[in-house]
C-alpha cells in the first residue's frame, strides 16, 4: 500500500451507505456494544456530530437491530469488501480472506525467533557431528547387565 494523504468521509455518507450499520451488525452488536451518531447543529454538513457507545456487554445476547436492518446496504458493504479481497491477500499481513492477522513488527519478531531456533538447532547438530563416534555393545551384552540389574 503506497502512502496516500488521508480521505476524510462525511459522517451523514457514512451512515447512509451502511459502514455504521455493517460494524455495528457484524462487530460491535455480537460484543454487546453499538455506535450511535447524532446530527446536532449543521445537518447538512455532517461534521458536527455526537458518537454514542452504547454498553450492553452485560447481555449474554449481546445486541440486535430491533428493526432489523437494510439487506441493501448489507449487501453494498460486503460487495465493495470483496472487490478488495484479492488485492488484500497479497500483502503479508493478511489473510486469503484479506483479514489483517499479524502487524509487520509483530512478524518481524516470529521470523526472528525461528531463525534464532534453527541456528540453535545447527549449533546442536554439529556438536553432535562433532563427537566421537562409539560403537554400540552387542545387545546380548546389553541383555546381560540388564539381567544383573534386575
Amino acid at each position: 500500500m503506497k502512502k496516500q494523504k488521508i480521505k476524510f468521509m462525511n459522517i451523514k455518507e457514512f451512515q447512509a451507505q451502511g459502514f455504521l450499520q455493517e460494524a455495528n451488525r457484524l462487530f460491535f452488536h455480537p460484543l454487546g456494544i453499538a455506535l450511535g451518531i447524532l446530527h446536532p447543529g449543521r445537518k447538512d454538513t455532517g461534521k458536527i456530530m455526537i458518537c454514542e457507545i452504547w454498553d450492553y456487554r452485560g447481555d449474554p445476547e449481546g445486541m440486535v437491530f430491533k428493526d432489523g436492518y437494510d439487506a441493501t446496504k448489507a449487501k453494498n458493504i460486503e460487495t465493495l469488501r470483496k472487490s478488495k479481497i484479492k488485492a488484500r491477500a497479497k500483502l503479508h499481513t493478511c489473510s486469503s480472506q484479506g483479514i489483517q492477522h499479524r502487524p509487520v513488527y509483530e512478524l518481524k519478531i516470529h521470523l526472528k525467533a525461528q531463525v534464532n531456533a534453527i541456528r540453535q538447532l545447527n549449533e546442536v547438530a554439529d556438536l553432535i557431528e562433532s563427537c566421537p563416534k562409539k560403537n554400540p555393545p552387542p545387545a546380548s551384552t546389553l541383555n546381560d547387565d540388564l539381567k544383573e540389574i534386575g
